[in-house]
């Protein structure tokens, strides 16, 4: 019986070991795994931020040449409503200028026409 017990005492030992030695061995596979998924979600998560830099310098480039293009639109236009106003103020001083050379031609003749008439009172009035 105490060989027996000795057996499987000596028996239990090796199996402890050998238990041991196996998780030894998870343990290093574990920390092999580990160290791997840690270096390639690195990798991922630089190239998640390569490519979230790439596509905001993508979007930035866009916008500013949209916005140049706007700028551009927006110039062109001004100076179009330019152009157009100065027409118009020329023709409304045109116009204007045309009713006041009316009225004051009217008005001298008016007035001429009153002094003529009253040359001609006044040369009557001499005559008699």
């Amino acid at each position: 019986m105490d060989t027996t017990i000795r057996q499987t005492h000596s028996l239990q030992g090796q199996q402890a070991e050998a238990v041991a030695g196996a998780i030894r061995l998870l343990q290093a596979g574990i920390d092999g795994s580990l160290s791997q998924l840690r270096e390639e979600t690195g990798t991922s998560f630089r190239n998640l931020g390569d490519g979230v830099l790439s596509t905001l310098t993508g979007i930035s480039q866009m916008q500013n040449a949209e916005l140049t293009e706007t700028r551009k639109t927006v110039d062109t236009r001004l100076l179009h409503i330019q152009v157009d106003n100065e027409k118009k103020l020329e023709q409304m001083r045109q116009t204007v200028d045309e009713k006041l050379q009316g009225t004051l031609e009217s008005r001298l003749g008016a007035s001429f026409k009153q002094v003529s008439e009253r040359l001609e009172q006044v040369t009557r009035g001499w005559e008699k």
